[in-house]
């Protein structure tokens, strides 16, 4: 079975959304980052999408970049740079970041089956810290 993929960037009401689906597998996941994050100011960054069943979301914050791989991600990611969700269907999960930087930002986002490292949708978006 041949796997479709789509992806998106755009400015919505004050959010950027970087969205992206595998469609012949039923899995997704978008990420949206609220308008100009600030240095010192708490951000949110949302995470939603669809499982076709029970798996795990991961949403992993980085300065240096997304790595090529959920694998990678995990192997490289700081501790305090990520956080993971388990899911079912539909989900939206909203998290709160702050950076003491003013530099450029990545958000990478792993619908991921439980119990393995298997990707079943991928998305990644990158965002500036303003002063």
């Amino acid at each position: 079975m041949r796997k479709a993929g789509v992806c998106l960037v755009a400015v919505l009401g004050g959010w950027l959304v970087a969205a992206t689906a595998v469609a012949a597998t039923g899995n997704q996941i978008e990420i949206a980052v609220s308008s100009d994050p600030t240095v010192g100011e708490t951000y949110n960054v949302t995470v939603h999408g669809a499982s076709r069943g029970p798996a795990n979301a991961w949403l992993f914050i980085e300065y240096s970049g997304c790595a090529k791989s959920f694998a990678a991600e995990r192997r490289l990611a700081p501790k305090k740079s990520f956080v993971h969700y388990r899911v079912n269907g539909s989900f939206v999960r909203i998290s709160g970041w702050a950076s003491n930087s003013a530099v450029l930002d990545h958000a990478c986002a792993y619908v991921v089956a439980n119990g393995s490292s298997a990707t079943l949708a991928h998305a990644r978006i990158s965002f500036r810290i303003h002063h």
